[in-house]
């Protein structure tokens, strides 16, 4: 049941809205943190930096941390950036239902932070990108602390 809950929000991550801040044309993050709500209750949440720590976390397991390497944060980075591409004018939807999940992806370096919002109840072909991007990036970190995990054991 709770790994339906999070496809289903992978799925319905199909979401947006519009963004918070904008940076540099072709900024270098070193930091991403995705935040997923429903009903003002945080459910899930990751983030991760560029070869340093990772935590990953669900209201379900409670949170852990986890190793990053570059190359790791490299191949999610490239993962959402589709997704990035909708900052500073958020994500295009042809209709919205507000009773869903939502959250905000932020992206960070030292001297920038740029976040999107998204709503589940978007609908439109690019919240359906968005939603497939934000799926693999999820598992992909999901990965990470399971795998980082599994070895400290």
């Amino acid at each position: 049941m709770q790994r339906k809950l999070y496809v289903l929000l992978a799925i319905a991550l199909s979401a947006c809205a519009a963004q918070s801040s904008e940076v540099s044309n072709s900024p270098q993050y070193d930091a991403i943190a995705v935040t997923y709500r429903y009903w003002g209750d945080v459910t899930a949440s990751w983030s991760i930096i560029r070869g340093g720590a990772g935590r990953f976390g669900t209201r379900e397991t409670g949170e852990t941390t986890f190793t990053v390497s570059a190359a790791d944060f490299d191949n999610v980075s490239a993962l959402l950036g589709p997704v990035e591409r909708h900052l500073g004018q958020g994500i295009p939807c042809d209709s919205t239902i507000n009773d869903g999940p939502y959250g905000d992806i932020t992206w960070s370096r030292a001297d920038a932070v740029a976040t999107l919002d998204w709503n589940l109840g978007c609908s439109s072909r690019s919240a359906s990108a968005v939603f497939e991007r934000m799926g693999e990036a999820y598992e992909a970190v999901q990965v990470m602390a399971r795998d980082d995990a599994s070895q400290v054991q």
